[in-house]
């Protein structure tokens, strides 16, 4: 597979789909893909092996997890003037022009999804004293770091899922106990609110029945009693 410019301007896209994810120029294309073999062969040696995809995703299968990986030719950013007036003297005279050209320098790199505390390595790259093509037992090292981050990763987003499940279940069921107690708490209040409904009818009922019985007049005993309420003895003197 051979690289364009791309839209962006950080490295170099696919021109096809179905090959390696290689994103290189003609020019450093004969170079890449040597290399991706070495990483292929490495890996087959390992027991490990590759998957490629329609679009052009490369991926090791390591362990059960997926890593993807490519190599890629960074594109570096030139800048150039040029005057705008037949005779510049000051740099307001020139425009500047910004094109993006392929650095001719190449990377491995795994795009591996990796956040955190399991970040891993992503890219071995040329530098002055050195080439990727001794890089390649190292980034395939690389791999297995990152397919054991992600096996790590993924387990720690379970167990955190379980987590939160849990906690939403307890949440849940404290829920539900707050809003039962709070209806027992209604009804209580309810029952109270009727029971002194209730008795401040009794206590008026009350207050209504002593009020009546206070108005009624009394009995006058002293007509037909004696002032001690009992019945009088006859005066005068008795002959015989």
């Amino acid at each position: 597979m051979v690289g364009v410019l791309p839209r962006k301007v950080n490295s170099l896209a696919a021109r096809e789909s179905g090959g390696l994810d290689v994103r290189v120029s003609e020019a450093t294309l004969e170079r890449a893909l040597p290399i991706m073999s070495q990483v292929l062969a490495v890996l087959e040696q390992r027991g490990f092996s590759v998957k490629v995809t329609e679009q052009g995703v490369t991926t090791a299968l390591i362990n059960g997890e997926s890593v993807r990986m490519g190599i890629e030719e960074p594109i570096r950013r030139v800048v150039t003037q040029k005057p705008h007036v037949p005779n510049p003297t000051d740099r307001w005279d020139y425009d500047e022009i910004v094109t993006h050209e392929p650095g001719g320098k190449l990377a491995l790199v795994i795009h591996s999804g990796l956040w955190g505390k399991y970040e891993q390595r992503t890219r071995w790259s040329d530098a002055k004293i050195q080439r990727v093509e001794t890089l390649v037992p190292d980034f395939v090292a690389g791999l297995m770091r990152s397919a054991i981050a992600l096996q790590r990763q993924e387990e720690e987003r379970k167990q955190r899922e379980v987590e939160q499940q849990r906690r939403a279940q307890e949440r849940a069921h404290h829920q539900k106990q707050i809003q039962e107690e709070e209806e027992k708490l209604e009804q209580l209040n309810n029952w109270v609110q009727e029971w002194e409904r209730r008795n401040d009818c009794d206590v008026s009922s009350l207050h209504i029945q002593r009020k009546l019985s206070r108005g009624l007049p009394k009995s006058n005993h002293s007509t037909r009693h004696g002032s001690n309420g009992r019945r009088g003895r006859p005066t005068g003197s008795i002959h015989l």
